[in-house]
């Protein structure tokens, strides 16, 4: 059986990191034996300098190969560094906290192999409910890009996500009538042509989906991937069920199928957990528990500190650069990955 655990993007775990092969204890240990030269170098500059963390980052570098004999990228420890010192610079434990989000960022992302970008939450915008739709707005009426092309590209990312995370045998994907099950069908087929085995899940009739999903559900339906009317047991759940759109508690056979979801081994949710509100970070009813989000473009700001988030990634969509910063937010720099780690 493939290996389907869903690494944690909580940062004090005590797990052996595979990329550095260093324990968040002997990283402690280590952090605490440079503090004084880190904190003084952040002191110098009053923490408004980026060069501190260069610096540090330069000489952090050179005692993890020391110590654990690879080499972990500079550009990583710089970004892992600063956004280390603006969550936990004055807590008292701050070596574990540090170690733990610093092996976070590093860590390999899955059987794959695959190492995504991080980008630092402080360091890019984050979107209200009214702001996506009004990106979604300008894409299709003043952009004229299509709905199925930013489908597309959701469900492609997704299932590479996936694969990457998990490297499952076989996937559960739970899709709504909307945009958001639309990516979620994208993301299945991309997923039965890497060879899994597929099984989906519709949150209701399939003549009341939407026209650009319907497309994709007859897409599967003629390349013979397996249906279900309830969610099949598998390596990971897709939670595409519900998107930003979510008004109110889930009800009936979305409530249904949520409550189902919260017994899947492990659940990779698009764009947010189902049940979500993504403005506000508050569970109107039942919620999806993931244990990883693709959310696409910009990051939601209710996502930012709710649980049911799991580790965050962050993925292009196409949306150019100039919508987002048209609405103030600092859109991310996609141009390394389409898809990024959010830290």
């Amino acid at each position: 059986m493939a290996n389907a655990s869903v690494p944690n993007a909580e940062p004090q775990h005590d797990g052996r990191n595979d990329m550095i092969s260093i324990t968040v204890a002997e990283l402690a240990d280590l952090l605490v034996e440079t503090g004084e030269r880190h904190h003084q170098a952040y002191a110098d500059t009053d923490g408004a300098d980026p060069e501190w963390a260069l610096w540090y980052s330069g000489y952090l570098q050179a005692r993890l190969w020391d110590r654990a004999g690879r080499l972990p990228s500079r550009s990583q420890l710089v970004g892992l560094l600063q956004s280390a010192e603006r969550r936990y610079g004055d807590a008292e434990d701050w070596p574990a906290r540090y170690a733990g989000h610093l092996l976070a960022g590093l860590d390999v992302s899955g059987p794959s192999g695959e190492v995504f970008p991080t980008v630092v939450a402080d360091d890019i915008g984050w979107l209200t409910r009214v702001q996506m739709v009004e990106v979604d707005r300008v894409m299709m009426q003043d952009l004229r890009i299509d709905l199925i092309q930013m489908m597309e590209n959701a469900g492609h990312r997704l299932a590479r996500l996936v694969l990457a995370l998990a490297a499952p045998d076989r996937v559960a994907v739970v899709a709504g009538s909307g945009g958001n099950g639309g990516g979620g069908l994208v993301a299945a087929r991309h997923l039965a042509n890497a060879g899994v085995d597929v099984v989906v899940t519709l949150g209701g009739p399939a003549d009341q989906l939407s026209p650009v999903p319907a497309h994709q559900f007859d897409i599967l339906r003629r390349m013979k991937v397996a249906t279900s009317d309830t969610v099949v047991d598998g390596d990971l759940t897709v939670d595409a069920l519900i998107g930003y759109s979510l008004r109110g508690a889930p009800r009936g056979r979305a409530a249904e199928l949520i409550a189902a979801m919260t017994s899947a081994s492990s659940v990779v949710a698009l764009d947010t957990p189902s049940g979500l509100d993504v403005t506000s970070g508050e569970a109107p009813g039942d919620v999806v528990s993931a244990d990883a989000t693709l959310t696409l473009a910009l990051p939601k700001i209710g996502m930012r500190n709710a649980p049911q988030v799991g580790a965050l990634y962050l993925a292009d969509i196409s949306v150019p650069r100039s919508v987002t910063a048209a609405l103030g937010p600092q859109p991310p720099d996609f141009s390394a990955s389409p898809i990024l780690r959010v830290i």
